[in-house]
């Protein structure tokens, strides 16, 4: 058991500790919540005695009541037991996390729509992310105090007349409380006020360069703030604690590793433990409750996951005063928690939540170098970069602006999201002068070291509405979960105002202000092209949700900080809110001040309430020396750290001798520095660095003249690259390249024309079949193999242009691809006054801004990056005769990246073009030779085009290659801007998805059956404890419609996933599947299984089996029992297909299986089976190979709940994004035209509204179908036919993509694990498969595949069709149905069955 050491000598001071090793521990002042309960529990009868105050948090408000309350005693003058609960842990200097590897130990996620938070439940940040507001907070003993960046500055006095306040503070001076905080909290003495002056004269760098850059934009209305941070080694605060002097690392916003900071923990908190007062750590509030003449009883739990876990039920403990100090968030949380057990409170609780109009922004490219950004690789003592914040800028009547320094930590993510800023900024700006092809540029898609340093991070702190409200979401199953609601914050006419005074001043400077992309992502100019769309605010100020008020009805508190019992001014006995939840708006400043000021008048008002005496004079215990988690004192000492080939590390980009520069006077210089931080060759990389070895294998149909057998050959580049610096490829220079390795090679393979057109891979004899792409081909099935000698590849370049000529291109693309069409249907809409009315403020663009706006966009357009290839084949390499023009031959090739006619990003990074040599030619058909990455491949061997070979750690390989992947977003959304356009609108109707009337077919007859409740979605995958919704009994319907034909076979179609039984019965597809075979004399029956897009409930998360083994045997049943028939015939489209062949091929019955024996029925009552489109044995097409094994890494990262092709309501700025995303997929040129029709004839320029929702359908399942096979009224109706889905049920086809079989949820092989399970399937009846020659889904080899299998079991009753120039739905949407397609279904259908 874990003692407080009451014994322990006093501790020395910070100089007596000097000159000697620290001990190291990872506590001081706190005590696990299980040695604290373990000694409340073991006390002797009658049990533990109530605890007279227990505050829950440790932050401002907390560390005030703790400091005030402990010590005292009651009226019968016994002491109090004052106890504080924090739910995170005690920090001690060193366990801060200190650089981005560290982070992910120290962060609690909770987004909105999730059921759990991710990450450690104790971490250091608390961040919750939202669709309105993002809120981060902190955990830890001590509170905000750990991570803030200890700004101590009053507010105007008048908020405290403004309404909302209650009427005590219209005549009362804040004033004693405020100046009563200053002195508790160290920020002013006797010398006056604690600011980053007092540095001056030990780190005058540090001191000047950011309060002096904040000073140029108003230097009247201009001051140093006032810290918590210590500038000497002078005891000071409530606990008289002597600190270091601060080492101006810039750290603070991560934690102070250096016990330079005035933390709670070192001073109100720390006097609280000298008086008795109990630090438990690691403890959440979970319930609180009334128990009358005894206090409250009060719920606590393990904060630890592992921990709460293993104690089940939460400890129980009697307080006879509650004080909540958890932050607004946390505090009303339990509020809301104890009125759901009966409580009576205010109903104002949630209400009046303000984000103290926090806003995030950067001066971007400021005329000299300000330092403001840490890096983790310099020792902090050498940094210079100063406290989180030095100064204030008085910049309105209703906002200050303050200077951020933003930790070595969090660097990588502030460059990157800036990175991101700043490039969607430039294409607002003429992309101007001369390019050329060269390794050394400056490339502005590239983070710069340079340009950090010219970079100042600005904080806004105003005045909002405070109209948020905190709200809990249903079903999250731990504390913690509150979010936000408040959708007009982000659209406050103020924000837009205070970001635009900003951008002026810095305009006077030769600046540029870039906002939160967070926030608003493109730059005001360009605003209009995304309706003015707006993401969520960030705020770390929240304030409000229970607020103060003369009575319930006005806020939860009173002006104490008593909590209302209702709606009138009774309170609540011994249950008061001391936090930032009672301030009812915003302050227009940091809040940590004015918290701890009103905690401080609350208190005095308590104590004489609640009859207490005075504090102690005396402590009762005194600490020991304070331990640390690890030694730092080696990073204290001033270095110069070095690069890795001896000069100094980025010294101009980075370090405080920079001169200053003026902006735009980068000289080669300047680029040089940028890079001597990565400039290291791979085999003596540093240990810090991540390399990687980059492997890729592309390959085309080539024409080769004079060559054996076919004139047409596969032509294989299978590339190995030798180890590089990942840092050095991200910015321009010689090092911006990879060199070929050995075991690099060329193969060539025999091709042969298919039937259909094009090409395919065969063996290299006469007579050898076709080779399977999703398996690997030997060197034993090629023509020769041979290796490459040498070559590189060089990255990113730019090709040579002029400003004018990218211009053309730009323009000339951009009006055929979209641009005179858009331009057309803008008149059109303007002529008829269609366009929406715009709200005063919202973006707004004429005719003027528009055509720059389009010039600007085109001369970034026309601008081309280029990865140039060159490969040497090894001049000794035996060679056949007509190859041998090969020999030392070097080969060319060229990935060229631009925006031009039908150009796709993708398909450019993609596909590189080989120049023509030693005879190659372009094959029949191309203009040129085209070598695309094989993703077959990439899937096959389970890696990506790159393997991390060395790294410092996992989260540093993590940051690394993500850096190349926003270097790759950057430069795409720079140079495809336009590709990247917003689908046409979708008129509004009501969306049908379920079967009805069909022209020419009977009147349908529905009929519903129960098959099981909500409660079970995902059963098979989930414990048994899974907590009850509400919903869990509702009952799951599954749905048959028949379209009667008397005396006809009954004909039961089963839909696939994320479609409905408007597949085959819908009136846009005429004829469709189910007119044609009733007029064929079957009586149809069309099945809406529980996954079913047309029924409520899709979106569960549902397994594949649950839907196959409960839906499909009981709908069989019900037919066969309606139609007095012993056998049916059965059509089963893509998923259908699938779940049918579980039911038929699982013969064990399952314990959440409901139907077991009707499903043991199922395989005799089954006549005849068409199966469309996916077989049990399947070959993914190669998108969604590759997305099966990308999925197996990024399934824990992304949401895995509904999803939704056509989204309900006004669509959010996510929404917009991922549709301008989704525009970039790749098509062929046709579909290309459809989607995007050219201008001419004039009356094909019409809009294509369709295209959103088959984007969103693409995106999960590769090219769903060919446009061009389908009629206009289809694509009318696209959304009845699709609809919302659950992602973690379709995940389960991952295990398909990787085990090219269907498998259970888990991946294993269960149903085609023996041919006797197929040998009796045949039997009982034969099979016709139906495949799409271009299914985008699922490959058409698929169904030979699977009769190579079947045959061995059963030859003869399984055969298929392919269907050329079609895809997966089209074979039945399509235009081509009676024609092409459903002549084979019926012609199988009217065959005797054999015996």
């Amino acid at each position: 058991m874990s003692r407080p050491f009451e014994e322990a000598p006093p501790a020395p001071s910070d100089g007596a500790a000097a000159g000697r090793e620290r001990p190291l521990g990872t506590r001081w002042l706190s005590r696990p919540l299980e040695d604290w309960m373990v000694e409340r529990l073991g006390a002797p009868a009658p049990g533990p005695a109530a605890v007279d105050v227990l505050i829950v948090g440790s932050g401002y408000g907390g560390a005030a009541a703790a400091q005030a309350l402990a010590g005292r005693r009651d009226a019968d003058g016994r002491r109090l037991e004052v106890v504080v609960l924090e739910r995170g842990r005690e920090y001690l200097p060193g366990a801060f996390p200190s650089r981005f590897a560290d982070l992910p130990g120290h962060v609690r996620l909770a987004r909105a729509g999730a059921s759990a938070p991710m990450g450690r439940r104790e971490g250091l940040f608390d961040v919750r992310l939202g669709p309105d507001v993002c809120v981060a907070l902190a955990n830890g003993l001590g509170g905000g105090s750990l991570i803030n960046a200890g700004v101590m500055e009053r507010p105007d006095p008048a908020v405290f007349r403004e309404p909302g306040w209650p009427q005590a503070f219209l005549d009362e001076d804040m004033t004693p409380w405020f100046e009563r905080a200053e002195r508790l909290l160290g920020v002013r003495d006797a010398q006056g006020d604690n600011t980053i002056e007092r540095l001056r004269v030990q780190r005058p760098e540090a001191a000047r360069r950011r309060l002096d850059a904040l000073r140029a934009l108003d230097p009247a209305r201009t001051r140093a703030a006032r810290l918590q941070v210590a500038m000497d080694a002078a005891p000071r605060g409530a606990a008289d604690w002597a600190h270091r002097p601060c080492l101006s690392c810039g750290d603070c916003a991560t934690g102070c590793n250096h016990e330079a900071k005035l933390s709670l923990d070192t001073g109100l908190l720390l006097q609280a433990w000298r008086q008795g007062a109990e630090l438990v750590c690691g403890a959440s509030v979970e319930g609180l409750e009334a128990v009358p003449g005894a206090g409250w009883r009060v719920a606590v739990q393990h904060t630890d996951e592992l921990l709460r876990d293993r104690q089940g039920a939460p400890f129980e403990l009697i307080a006879r005063r509650v004080v909540l100090a958890a932050g607004s968030l946390g505090s009303t949380e339990i509020l809301m928690s104890a009125r759901d057990r009966g409580l009576p409170l205010s109903r104002m609780l949630g209400q009046a939540f303000s984000a103290n109009g926090d806003a995030i922004a950067v001066g971007h490219d400021w005329p000299r170098a300000v330092h403001a950004v840490a890096d983790e690789d310099q020792p902090p003592a050498s940094r210079q970069v100063g406290p989180t914040i030095t100064g204030v800028l008085d910049a309105g009547p209703d906002h200050v602006v303050e200077d951020l320094a933003i930790p070595g930590a969090l660097r990588p993510i502030f460059e990157e999201g800036f990175a991101l800023a700043a490039a969607l900024d430039a294409l607002a700006r003429p992309n101007a002068g001369p390019h050329e092809e060269r390794a050394d540029f400056d490339d502005p898609f590239a983070v710069r070291p340079s340009t950090t340093a010219r970079q100042l991070p600005l904080a806004i702190v105003g005045r909002d509405s405070g109209t948020g409200r905190l709200v809990r979401p249903e079903g999250f199953a731990e504390p913690g979960g509150l979010q936000v609601d408040w959708p007009s914050l982000r659209d406050e006419p103020a924000v837009v105002r205070r970001h635009e005074a900003l951008q002026r001043r810095l305009a006077a400077q030769g600046a540029r202000l870039l906002r939160n992309p967070l926030w608003q992502l493109l730059p005001p100019e360009m605003a209009f092209l995304a309706n003015d769309a707006r993401g969520p605010m960030v705020s770390v100020h929240p304030l409000g949700g229970c607020a103060m008020g003369d009575r319930g009805t006005d806020g939860v508190v009173n002006a104490i900080g008593q909590v209302f019992a209702g709606d009138g001014e009774a309170v609540h006995d011994g249950l008061v809110v001391l936090d930032g939840a009672i301030v009812p708006g915003s302050l227009a400043i940091n809040p940590a001040l004015t918290i701890s000021a009103l905690a401080q008048r609350a208190l005095d008002h308590l104590v004489a309430a609640w009859g207490l005496g005075g504090p102690s004079p005396v402590a009762q215990r005194r600490e020991r020396e304070r331990p640390v988690f690890r030694d730092l004192s080696h990073e204290r000492a001033p270095a110069t750290p070095s690069a890795p080939d001896g000069t100094a590390h980025d010294r101009a980009a980075r370090g405080p001798a920079t001169t200053d520069r003026l902006a735009g006077e980068r000289s080669t210089a300047d680029r040089a520095s940028d890079r001597t931080a990565d400039r290291v060759a791979a085999d003596g990389a540093a240990p810090r660095d991540t390399v990687i070895e980059v492997r890729e294998r592309l390959g085309g149909f080539v024409r080769w003249p004079g060559a054996p057998g076919s004139p047409v050959k596969y032509l294989e580049l299978c590339v190995v690259y030798r180890p590089a610096v990942l840092a050095a490829l991200l910015r321009p220079g010689p090092e911006r390249r990879l060199v070929v390795a050995p075991g690099s090679r060329l193969r060539v393979f025999e091709a042969s024309e298919k039937r259909s057109g094009g090409f395919e891979i065969v063996g290299p004899k006469a007579g050898d079949g076709r080779l399977w792409p999703h398996e690997e081909h030997g060197d034993d099935h090629a023509l020769f193999s041979v290796p490459l000698a040498d070559g590189e590849l060089t990255l990113f370049q730019r090709e040579a242009s002029g400003p004018l000529r990218r211009h053309a291109r730009g323009l000339w693309a951009w009006a055929i691809n979209r641009g005179i069409r858009d331009s057309w249907q803008g008149l059109v809409d303007w002529a008829g006054r269609r366009a929406a009315p715009k709200a005063p403020g919202a973006a707004r663009a004429g005719l003027r801004a528009r055509a720059v706006n389009a010039w600007h966009l085109a001369g970034h357009a026309g601008e081309a990056r280029l990865m140039r290839y060159r490969v040497r084949v090894d001049p000794a390499a035996e060679l056949p005769a007509w190859a041998a023009a090969l020999r030392g031959q070097d080969l060319h090739g060229c990935k060229r990246i631009s925006y031009t006619r039908r150009g796709n990003p993708w398909t450019q990074l993609s596909r590189m073009v080989l120049t023509p040599v030693a005879g190659l030619a372009p094959p029949p058909g191309a203009r040129a030779i085209t070598l695309t990455v094989d993703l077959h491949h990439l899937a096959r061997e389970r890696l990506p085009l790159l393997r991390v070979r060395q790294a410092r750690d996992v989260p540093s390989a993590v940051r690394d290659v993500g850096a190349l992947m926003a270097y790759i977003a950057r430069m795409t959304i720079g140079l495809h801007a336009w590709t990247f356009r917003k689908p046409d609108e979708a008129p509004p109707r009501r969306v049908s998805r379920l079967p009805g009337a069909v022209p020419g077919l009977p009147e349908p007859v529905v009929i519903e059956m129960a098959a099981g409740r909500w409660g079970d979605a995902g059963a098979q995958r989930q414990d048994l404890d899974r907590p009850p919704r509400a919903d869990d009994d509702r009952p799951v319907l599954i749905r048959l419609t028949r379209y009667a034909r008397p005396g006809g076979v009954p004909m039961l179609m089963i839909h696939g996933y994320s479609a409905s039984g408007t597949t085959f019965a819908h009136h846009s597809v005429r004829p469709g599947p189910a007119k044609l075979l009733w007029d064929a004399g079957h009586d149809v029956w069309v099945l809406d299984m529980r996954t079913s897009a047309g029924l409520p409930t899709a979106t569960l998360p549902w397994t594949f089996e649950e839907s196959a083994f409960n839906d499909i045997p009981l709908a069989v049943d019900r037919v066969l029992r309606e139609t007095g028939h012993r056998r049916l015939n059965v059509f089963a489209h893509c998923m259908g297909s699938v779940m049918l062949h579980m039911a038929l091929l699982e013969p064990r019955e399952q314990p959440w299986e409901r139907h077991h024996p009707l499903r043991a029925l199922l395989k005799d009552r089954i006549a005849k089976l068409v199966i469309s489109q996916v077989t049990p044995l399947m070959v993914m097409s190669p998108t969604n190979s590759l997305r099966g094994v990308l999925m197996q890494y990024l399934r824990p990262y992304l949401p895995m709940g509904g999803y939704t092709f056509r989204p309900e309501g006004p669509p959010t700025l996510v929404d917009q994004l991922l549709d301008r995303l989704l525009a970039s997929l790749p098509y062929p040129d046709r579909e290309f035209d459809l989607e995007n029709p050219p201008p001419w004839p004039p009356w094909r320029m019409r809009r294509t509204p369709w295209t959103a929702t088959r984007h969103r359908m693409d995106l999960l399942y590769g090219r769903d179908f060919a446009v061009a096979n389908v009629d206009q009224p289809v694509l009318d109706f696209i959304d009845d036919h699709f609809g919302p889905l659950n992602m973690d049920t379709v995940a389960q086809a991952i295990h398909f993509a990787r085990c090219h079989e269907i498998t259970d949820w888990q991946g294993a092989s269960l149903y085609l694990d023996s041919l006797a399970k197929s040998l009796a399937l045949l039997q009982a009846f034969p099979v016709l498969s139906l495949h799409g020659e271009d299914n985008g889904l699922c490959s058409a080899d698929s169904a030979e595949l699977l009769k190579d299998h079947y045959d061995q079991a059963a030859p003869g009753r399984y055969r298929y069709r392919v269907i050329a120039g079609h895809g997966h739905q089209d074979c039945l949407i399509g235009r081509h149905v009676a024609t092409l397609v459903f002549p084979h279904v019926l012609a199988f259908l009217a065959e005797e069955s054999p015996p």
